[in-house]
């Protein structure tokens, strides 16, 4: 894993059941391999599978499940495609679950030698052709 600030997600937002969501359904469906299965119900990770929230960590991931939200996150951006794997096969395997929305998060912490971001992300963004118009002051 990494050690920088960055944030990679998938999100899937529908009719989650967090009480499935335990590390042994993921090895069981063979979402997850028997090492990953074995090693996340050994590493002392799962922080909760309730009804109301289910959360766990496997190597350089994290599962959180909420009544309304799934999502596989991590900090290592080698991770993405797993990610992917595991988001796919998960939802293959609850075709039924009803989804309302999916998203791909990507979040990049880079230091820069500008003064003012902001003012600079602004002007770049109003020049984007998304018909966003500058605020007066």
């Amino acid at each position: 894993m990494t050690d920088s600030n960055d944030f990679f997600s998938v999100v899937v937002v529908g009719a989650m059941n967090p009480s499935i969501h335990h590390p042994a359904w993921y090895q069981l469906m063979r979402i997850f391999s028997e090492d990953e299965g074995k090693r996340s119900l050994e590493s002392g990770k799962i922080l909760a599978v309730t009804q109301q929230i289910s959360q766990f960590s496997v190597d350089d991931f994290t599962i959180v499940c909420e009544p309304g939200r799934w999502q596989v996150q991590t900090r290592d951006e080698a991770q993405l495609e797993r990610l992917r794997e595991i988001t796919e096969k998960t939802f293959e395997l609850l075709y039924h679950t009803q989804i309302a929305a999916f998203g791909f998060n990507f979040t990049y912490h880079r230091k820069t030698s500008l003064p003012e971001v902001n003012t600079v992300l602004a002007t770049l963004m109003e020049a984007v052709p998304l018909g966003l118009q500058a605020r007066s002051s």
